[in-house]
């Protein structure tokens, strides 16, 4: 393989890292009916009246209102194995469930208030997901039935620090490390030339 070659090939492996596969996050509110079941979020949210969808950049500091169901969606692709965690500090009065690729994952259904503290025990954690390469839904669904707090949720992958969930910072964290695979590519290209010179 010819020095330009491999030039070529390490530059294609930064710009593939540097270039995450699309995120979307999108954010539905419902209003609670008479069917409602605080132990089954996801049968009331089938059994209540659609609301609108709107896609957002970022997820903090969210007012879902009074009665209400709210469902939380993160639509993205991973480049690689890996463990996420998720923290929900939410106003939830009749607790908060999530589901990962339409699996239940873990569900409260006690009052989760967190006062804006991520330290409170009523933040909704649910830690080490294992991700595997690809596509994956996490849906965070919550409801509330007073009082209209502001509601956050930040992650965390590969043991890494806590980030406000955003699509920046996901699609950030769904690629390896860009100095990973810099480090990688310099290391075949001193083989190579290594190589070249020897003979």
């Amino acid at each position: 393989m010819k020095l330009q070659h491999i030039k070529a090939v390490l530059l294609g492996l930064i710009f593939c890292a540097a270039n995450a596969s699309a995120t979307l996050i999108t954010l539905e509110t419902r209003d609670i009916n008479n069917d409602f079941d605080k132990s089954d979020l996801l049968s009331s949210w089938n059994n209540s009246t659609a609301g609108n969808v709107n896609s957002i950049d970022s997820f903090e500091m969210f007012k879902s209102g009074n009665d209400s169901l709210t469902m939380l969606t993160i639509d993205f692709t991973i480049k690689y194995d890996g463990l996420w965690s998720f923290e929900s500090g939410l106003d939830a009065g009749h607790g908060a469930a999530l589901f990962v690729d339409g699996t239940l994952v873990d569900n409260r259904t006690d009052n989760l208030w967190w006062g804006y503290n991520w330290n409170h025990s009523d933040v909704f954690k649910v830690e080490d997901i294992a991700l595997s390469t690809g596509d994956h839904v996490i849906q965070l669904l919550w409801a509330e039935n007073c009082c209209n707090g502001a509601s956050s949720v930040r992650f965390t992958e590969k043991a890494g620090q806590e980030r406000p969930l955003s699509v920046a910072n996901v699609a950030a964290a769904s690629i390896p490390e860009p100095t990973s695979i810099a480090l990688f590519g310099l290391a075949a290209l001193g083989l190579m030339t290594r190589r070249k010179l020897a003979k």
